[in-house]
């Protein structure tokens, strides 16, 4: 049960964390963007952390899935 609950949350942040890095790249996309070098860092450092924190959700929901099935 405890696992379930788990997974259940893990797929929203999981979701969430996708949405997040989808208007991140769409925002990078722009070359504009990187005419302002603060931002432009802030940004592709935000896309790092995205990366790593999807990366552990996707790892954690993995292992959930393979203990409930």
């Amino acid at each position: 049960k405890l696992l379930e609950e788990e997974r259940g949350k893990l797929e929203l942040r999981i979701s969430d964390l996708e949405t997040q890095q989808a208007d991140l790249s769409s925002k990078l996309s722009d070359p504009a963007i990187y005419a302002q070098k603060e931002l432009a860092s802030q940004l592709i450092e935000e896309q790092r952390r995205l990366e790593y924190d999807l990366k552990r959700a996707l790892s954690r929901w993995e292992e959930i899935c393979q203990v409930l099935d």
